[in-house]
């Protein structure tokens, strides 16, 4: 009796080399996938870092120096307990960068105004470096949010408006607080509350 040995058929060459182009392709694309999410995962981490740089609440650093993460001011934090925080801005880089003008002089380093300083619960440094964005509370403070011109050492309420305050007379009281910062968008979303509402708006950074 014959045994029949049935050899296995052999792929075709141009099919092996097809196989083995789709194989790297897929090993390509999956470390190229990987890449991109330890890129994003970085990017994410940093800008939670830069968000604690530039946003400030209560209870952060009381009583304590805060450094500009970018420019030449800090801000000094008066912490008086029941009776509410108080700050001013301080030009503490005079030195290497020198006067501005008339607004800051060597014998003239320290910034402070009732309008803005008084009861603060938060702030933020625009991503410029150029300007402080205050939230204050009504109970010692003004209660509105206010745009401070860092160099020129000019403050303006840009939140509430004048037309909200009086639509909310009789209030319980007036707080405006910074709530969170978006540094890619440039923005700030900011909480207004008159104890009988609540409101939030994005506000765009100059």
């Amino acid at each position: 009796m014959r045994t029949l040995y049935v050899m296995p058929a052999e792929c075709p060459p141009s099919w092996r080399a097809d196989k083995n182009i789709g194989g790297g392709l897929v090993k390509k694309i999956i470390i190229l996938l990987l890449l991109l999410l330890l890129l994003a995962n970085s990017f994410i981490s940093i800008a939670a870092t830069d968000k604690k740089q530039y946003l400030w609440k209560i209870g952060y650093n009381r009583g304590e120096l805060i450094k500009q993460p970018n420019g030449p001011f800090e801000v000094m934090i008066f912490d008086h307990d029941a009776q509410g925080c108080y700050m001013g801005v301080v030009y503490y880089k005079i030195k290497d960068n020198g006067p501005v003008d008339a607004t800051w002089k060597f014998s003239n380093c320290f910034w402070q105004e009732e309008s803005w300083c008084a009861d603060i619960n938060s702030f933020a440094w625009s991503i410029d470096g150029e300007y402080l964005y205050v939230g204050t509370s009504e109970i010692y403070g003004n209660g509105r949010l206010f745009e401070l011109d860092l160099y020129n050492k000019k403050a303006r309420p840009i939140f509430p408006e004048e037309k909200d305050l009086k639509s909310w007379e009789e209030r319980e009281y007036l707080m405006t607080e910074i709530k969170d910062i978006n540094i890619q968008k440039n923005t700030i979303i900011v909480e207004v509350k008159t104890g009988k509402e609540t409101i939030q708006k994005e506000i765009k950074m100059l």
